[in-house]
């Protein structure tokens, strides 16, 4: 049976120091399973699961590093 994208893990604000970097989680549960992909507000790019964008990095877990 098919299951409806639910997200299991949201992602949080967090503060950092400079020269840092920012790791921010989200899971996701469906069936079939949801893709995840990472976007900046204001921007039509997007950046998928285990792609990257300039310093910007999304890790095949659906980590945005």
């Amino acid at each position: 049976p098919k299951v409806p994208p639910k997200l299991i893990t949201v992602p949080q604000n967090i503060e950092i120091q400079p020269n840092m970097t920012a790791y921010f989680g989200c899971e996701a549960e469906g069936d079939p399973r949801p893709t995840l992909f990472w976007s900046r507000e204001g921007s039509h790019s997007v950046i998928f699961q285990g792609s990257s964008s300039g310093t910007a990095r999304v890790t095949p877990e659906g980590t945005l590093q």
